[in-house]
């Protein structure tokens, strides 16, 4: 994989440097675990950050990405996303990941859907490149904080 810089409105990418066949892992999501409580502090704190993903692992912990994490960390939201956050347990320690929902072309950006999002105040510019965003979705491409919390069981 590769990170790649897009126009102001997009920011970073995560791009694909092979084709990736659907259901295959793409990369596991890591970064610093942190309460919730102090994800909220920094997330108060936090000014002018863009496109910033917080994943909650349980009901005390959040995957922080935005300072130092694997590569999955600059994959964008996409309202029809080419892949997905699954949480797996992994002898007894929670791990995400990001998986290929469709098969990936080589050079092709490598999205994920938010879930559950909550997001900063200015959010609903309607930025979204996808012609099938749900209506009563917001629209997630200028997002000043989003925090993407997926509740799906472990598997």
């Amino acid at each position: 994989m590769q990170v790649e810089c897009h126009s102001r409105d997009k920011g970073i990418a995560l791009v694909a440097d092979q084709a990736i066949p659907k259901g295959e892992f793409i990369v596991q999501y890591a970064g610093e675990v942190i309460s919730i409580g102090e994800y909220k502090l920094r997330e108060k704190a936090l000014t002018g950050g863009r496109h910033y993903y917080g994943v909650t692992i349980n009901s005390r912990e959040v995957i922080d990405a935005r300072n130092k994490g694997t590569l999955a960390r600059f994959a964008n939201h996409s309202c029809a996303p080419n892949a997905e956050l699954q949480k797996w347990d992994v002898n007894g320690e929670t791990c995400c990941g990001l998986f290929a929902r469709a098969d990936i072309l080589r050079e092709e950006e490598i999205t994920f859907d938010g879930g559950n999002v909550s997001v900063a105040a200015d959010v609903a510019k309607g930025l979204c490149r996808s012609d099938s965003v749900p209506a009563d979705r917001p629209r997630a491409h200028d997002i000043n904080t989003l925090e993407m919390t997926t509740d799906s069981p472990l598997l």
